[in-house]
Parts: structure tokens; sequence; C-alpha cells
């Protein structure tokens, strides 16, 4: 799998995770605001734990792929088994980069991780909204309304 084929499977749950994510990235950039804080080392932690959740869950989604097109149950759980390790040395990296560079708020970016966690729960309410969207397009498109 090389090139755009990469995501044939889970093309659409990929995207409703990343909308899930986005949102969450959001409704935490405006809390940010109301907190009593420094706002830009806080903002900057935590989009920067955002994009990191959506690197992984974009990861994921690869490695996923990948494992599909394996032969070998062995070898697809090693491969996976590797792969979530790997990504837990880059959460664990990026972390420890942040505390020493001691600008960015070590709570917000740790909270910002978690869009992994919130992208997976907005899922189904993501799908729900863009079955919606589809309506009503279609309609739009058929002359209905």
């Amino acid at each position: 799998m090389t090139g755009n084929n990469w995501i044939r499977y889970t093309r659409q749950t990929l995207l409703e995770i990343w909308m899930g994510i986005g949102i969450f990235g959001l409704v935490g950039v405006l809390v940010i605001f109301f907190l009593p804080t420094e706002k830009l080392p806080a903002i900057l932690a935590y989009l920067l734990g955002v994009i990191v959740s959506i690197c992984a869950v974009t990861h994921i989604a690869y490695v996923t792929e990948l494992t599909m097109d394996m032969h070998s149950v062995d070898q697809a759980q090693r491969y996976t088994t590797t792969r979530y390790l790997m990504r837990m040395v880059v959460y664990a990296a990026v972390i420890i980069a942040a505390y020493y560079t001691s600008y960015l708020n070590i709570p917000a970016l740790v909270i910002g991780l978690f869009g992994t966690k919130a992208g997976a729960y907005l899922q189904p309410l993501m799908h729900r909204f863009l079955e919606w969207a589809r309506e009503k397009v279609s309609i739009k498109k058929e002359g209905g309304e």
C-alpha cells in the first residue's frame, strides 16, 4: 500500500475522528481563555497535544490498513504491538521535550493528547452529522427543498 491507496478501509472513520479531535481542540482553546493562567503557553501546549493526537490517529489508521493486508496473524500482532510502543515513546518524548523547554504548559499538553480519546468518543456523533449533511445535500440536488 503506497501512495494515496493506503487509506482504503478506514477513510470515513478517520475523517469522523479528525472532526471530533478538531471540535475537542476548539472547545479546549475556548476554555483556556477563561482559565486564570498564562494564555499563550497553555494554548500552544494544548494545540501541540491536539496535533500529536491527530498524527497518532492517522498512524493508527495506517497501521490498521497494513495489518489488514498481512496474511500472518502473528506478524500482524507483532507489527501492531511495536507500532503502539512507538507511539507511546513519541508521546513520552513530546512530554519530556515540553518539560525541558519550560515554556509550554505541561497539563495543557497532556489534556491535548487526550484528543485521541475525545475524537473516538465523538466519532458516532460526527458520523450522524455527516450522514445528515449528505442527506440535505442530496435533497437540494434533487430539487426537493
